[in-house]
Order: structure tokens, then sequence, then C-alpha cells
């Protein structure tokens, strides 16, 4: 193998450990949330109850109407306060969730860009029947 090979089945290593050490670090961060949801977003507990005119999971697809508005102008303050309520007491849990799936989308769009670079012949050794008998 020629100096322009081993470069960059090294660069496919690099790129790979990266995507690797990337997904353990979500799976870690999955696992770790997945131990400390908030009580209101899991189904029939008090909190949930009590946020159920704020939070909606997809069965509301099936009982409204498309051409239907919801309608959340009855008690308008109320909704308001249960609001301030979740963001006061949720908010950085919240937060942390979003990075999360923020960090899923960087992840799936580096993997992509990888698996991009293969099929394009970027990397000079690899191919993807390389890869797969590797694996």
């Amino acid at each position: 193998m020629n100096q322009e090979g081993n470069d960059s089945v090294k660069m496919y290593n690099q790129e790979c450990l990266r995507i690797v050490v990337d997904g353990n670090s979500i799976i870690a961060e999955l696992l770790k949330l997945a131990q400390q949801i908030p009580e209101p977003f899991v189904p029939n507990t008090p909190e949930s109850i009590k946020f159920k005119d704020i939070l909606y999971d997809f069965s509301i697809m099936k009982e409204v109407n498309p051409n239907q508005s919801i309608d959340i102008t009855k008690n308008q303050s109320t909704l308001e306060d249960l609001c301030n309520e979740l963001q006061e007491n949720y908010q950085e849990t919240l937060r942390e969730y979003y990075e999360l799936f923020k960090d899923i989308i960087t992840y799936m769009n580096k993997f992509n860009a990888l698996l991009t670079k293969v099929k394009n012949n970027g990397f000079v050794q690899c191919k993807f029947d390389n890869i797969t008998y590797d694996i």
C-alpha cells in the first residue's frame, strides 16, 4: 500500500473513531435522561394530568379534525400559569433533551457525510465492500 493509501486509511479510521465516540456519548446521555424523565411527561401521573391541557402526545392527531383548531382561549390565564410553572420547574431538563436531540441530528449528519465520502471515493483505499467485510 502506498503512502496516499495509508493516509487515506488513517483519515477514515479517525473519522470512524470520532463517530463511534459521538455515538457512545449520545447513548450515555440517553441512558442518563431516561432515568430522570420529568413527571409531567410520564403518562397517568398526577403531574401529567395537571399539565394535560398544555402537553399533548400524538393521540391528539386522532381526536382532532385537521380543519378544526384547538381552542386554548378558555382559561387563558390558567394555561399561562401552567406554562410558566412547567418552564420554571423543568426548563433545565428540557434543555438537556433539546441538546441531546440536536446532538443526534449532528451525529447523523456526520455519519451520512462519512458514507457519502466513502461512496464518492473520498478515501482511496476504503470501499463499501472492504468496510462491510471488516465488520
